[in-house]
């Protein structure tokens, strides 16, 4: 693509935006605080490095000439019920756009080479939790971390949040189980098109069999997970499998077992030929390889480095906010900011090509120790590990040069000229 001269860096990364908001109807004129600006000052919370909501506020109108920005003006959307659901919205739409990007570019879809998951949309979900605000109620004469379940595309690495957990008064936490069972359909399927199956790779916690018969009888969501160690089957027939197919080196066994409540399931012990531990997978995915199945939840490592990105990159380790709109938007915008940051590394590999070599280096150098360690035991490497190079996390060089890219004077061009020589290495 090439971009208008003297182009403002900042307006590259979040001008998708403003796309995204054309599309939202809860939106309202408000002239101390417009809903661009506000959608546009939530990411840019969460990229910028700050200590407290008063820094932020700060920083902002010294240094990005937000002077229309108050804490008391900020805060006080965030509480707001039709802001919440207008990032929402905005949200939702971002993500649609990202994931048309990528899917729409060949390659970048590391899933695209299974014709068995054709039909098929594949995310990783779990909960993830940071300390409560210095403004969250006590419970039980103390303040609880806040947890979101948030799911992430494993064809393009996209992020949503799903659900807020909220406790019921009696009790210290809500389980994630209970949770998910009160999300509507529409978004447990990850509002994908009628047609599409889901699959959901979840860890145990997601164990519920009655529930997972019903999400897949009337809505074709499907569970890949870890089988509980203290759970009981009954073994009723091995299921025949490809030994040939080199995605199933590794697969022990496949079997149907049935649980003492006569649910019938898939069971797959694997054996990892680097560490030789065996693993036990529990699915109602009954047409998938088993190799591939083993991988889908290897895959799910995925969303656990989003999380260290939010934690430690982002630096999203507290609540913004006691109040439930707060801390719903909060997480909104932790997942737009990850989502606009892939997609500016996506622009930049396909349209600028700029790639984060020292991140590839890194994983080739962790692949090939793996490759040895199975060699040695005499074991063949897992070809779909190797095979799917894609980078799990942003780099820290990478986001500081995102917040240099958001400095109002920051032209795009200048940006560009200064990015290969972070991408090459990191820094001594």
């Amino acid at each position: 693509m090439n971009h208008p001269e003297n182009i403002k860096a900042m307006n590259w990364f979040l001008d998708p935006i403003g796309t995204a908001l054309s599309k939202a109807i809860n939106t309202r004129m408000c002239p101390q605080l417009t809903d661009s600006d506000f959608i546009k000052y939530g990411i840019m919370k969460v990229l910028l490095e700050g200590k407290s909501g008063r820094d932020f506020v700060q920083k902002m109108r010294m240094t990005y000439l937000a002077t229309n920005l108050s804490v008391s003006l900020f805060f006080k959307s965030l509480a707001s019920v039709r802001r919440e659901k207008l990032t929402n919205e905005v949200a939702e739409e971002l993500r649609q756009i990202v994931d048309a990007k990528i899917l729409g570019t060949p390659g970048a879809d590391p899933l695209e080479q299974h014709p068995e998951l054709k039909g098929y949309a594949v995310y990783a979900t779990d909960g993830h939790s940071h300390s409560a605000s210095a403004h969250e109620p006590f419970r039980f004469g103390k303040r609880y971390p806040v947890t979101h379940i948030y799911s992430i595309n494993l064809r393009t690495h996209t992020s949503a949040h799903n659900v807020l957990l909220q406790p019921e008064e009696n009790r210290k936490k809500e389980h994630e189980i209970k949770a998910l069972k009160r999300m509507v359909i529409k978004a447990m399927r990850m509002n994908e098109p009628t047609g599409t199956k889901v699959i959901q790779v979840y860890d145990p916690a997601v164990t519920d069999y009655p529930q997972w018969h019903r999400w897949k009888q009337g809505s074709s969501i499907y569970v890949i997970t870890m089988e509980k160690s203290n759970a009981v089957w009954i073994s009723k027939s091995n299921q025949p499998f490809n030994g040939e197919d080199e995605r199933n080196n590794g697969v022990l066994s496949d079997e149907k077992v049935c649980s003492s409540s006569g649910f019938t399931m898939r069971r797959i012990k694997y054996r990892d030929p680097v560490t030789c531990k065996i693993y036990s997978f529990l699915t109602n995915v009954m047409t998938l390889p088993p190799g591939l199945i083993a991988f889908l939840y290897f895959l799910r490592w995925n969303i656990e480095k989003m999380f260290d990105e939010f934690k430690n990159s982002l630096d999203e380790k507290k609540a913004w906010t006691g109040q439930e709109s707060g801390k719903i938007q909060q997480a909104q915008f932790m997942s737009m900011t990850h989502n606009l940051m892939l997609l500016a590394e996506h622009e930049l590999k396909y349209e600028h090509n700029i790639v984060d070599e020292k991140v590839q280096k890194k994983r080739r150098k962790a692949l090939l120790l793996m490759q040895e360690k199975a060699q040695q035991a005499g074991r063949a490497f897992n070809c779909l590990v190797a095979g799917c190079q894609r980078a799990t996390k942003r780099s820290l060089q990478f986001i500081r040069w995102l917040r240099y890219c958001l400095a109002p004077s920051t032209l795009l061009d200048k940006a560009l000229d200064l990015l290969p020589i972070l991408m090459l290495e990191y820094l001594a």
